[in-house]
């Protein structure tokens, strides 16, 4: 099945999903007061098909026990909601 012709509101509804997927994982395991910076890049672009491009930095405090690559598992897993969340916009 393929995507409807989306809008630009719904690239930045695509695009505020994954952020805040990616956020929310990562608050969800790491404490706000461990972090010192979260970098989250989304771009989504639709001309024939869907482009999704997804960057994540995590800076973490130097006493922090938190495992960097969980930018990773959180990019991941934003990914994969994603497949869920785009049921709304199929034909």
């Amino acid at each position: 099945m393929s995507l409807k012709k989306l809008s630009d509101g719904d690239l930045d509804e695509i695009s505020s999903f994954l952020y805040n997927t990616i956020s929310d994982f990562i608050l969800e395991r790491v404490s706000a007061k461990e972090i010192v910076d979260i970098e989250i890049t989304v771009s989504v672009e639709y001309t024939d098909r869907l482009d999704v491009d997804i960057t994540a930095e995590l800076h973490l405090d130097e006493l922090s026990d938190a495992d960097p690559r969980i930018v990773d598992e959180a990019v991941d897993a934003a990914y994969e909601a994603l497949e869920s969340f785009l049921e709304g916009y199929r034909e």
